[in-house]
């Protein structure tokens, strides 16, 4: 099955400075409160102001979003309820911003909640990046399910599947891995999507070294 609808949702980029944080499990996800005042202030002026067309192509190997070949794509699975899906909010936040114009991350949510309420939800829990319906998108939910075995396990018995469900797709769109429920080190979550990111980067440098025959 070969998915190319052109979905309409909300899509809020931003830019932000850089910022340091403690490496330890006690304040791992711990944002500096000035960068995330000004980035809160910066998300609620253009929240709901600001509508694109997104784009998500099916490939083999994954999805690629918004025709870009220059960032890789955390696909986050979520629902309202879930309270392990709320604490991983201020981790995504964190790694949204650390690798600012290299990561997009789009959470998609699961139990019904439409854009208008997103955009709310947004605005009281200082989300940072793209959350799309999945109501309002069912047939790229259908999709993404299918691809990604969504509460199948190795054998492809059916299992209760726990939140947050992720997936980390590279440049091309190719799957690098699927992270079931949360991680129990944001450091070490961080790092691996940081060794994603420079691992295509080298990969572009090198082709762009190699002359052309």
């Amino acid at each position: 099955m070969t998915f190319t609808k052109m979905l309409a949702v909300l899509v809020v980029l931003f830019s932000f400075g850089t910022q340091a944080y403690a490496k330890n499990d006690a304040n791992a996800t711990k944002i500096d409160p000035k960068v995330l005042a000004k980035a809160q202030k910066d998300f609620v002026a253009k929240l709901g102001s600001q509508k694109a067309k997104f784009s998500v192509k099916e490939i083999k190997e994954g999805f690629i979003f918004n025709n870009s070949t220059d960032h890789m794509t955390l696909l986050v699975l979520w629902e309202k309820g879930c309270k392990s899906c709320l604490k991983q909010i201020p981790n995504l936040n964190r790694y949204f911003l650390d690798l600012r114009g290299k990561l997009d991350i789009i959470g998609v949510e699961l139990s019904g909640m439409t854009t208008p309420q997103l955009q709310q939800f947004a605005k009281d829990n200082k989300v940072l990046y793209t959350l799309i319906s999945g109501v309002e998108n069912k047939r790229f939910v259908a999709a993404a399910m299918h691809k990604f075995q969504f509460g199948v396990d190795k054998n492809g018995k059916k299992i209760k599947e726990g939140l947050p469900f992720m997936v980390a797709l590279g440049y091309t769109g190719h799957t690098h891995a699927i992270i079931r429920g949360i991680p129990k080190d944001p450091n070490k979550m961080e790092q691996f999507l940081i060794d994603i990111v420079k691992h295509y980067e080298t990969q572009k440098k090198t082709q762009t070294a190699t002359p052309k025959k």
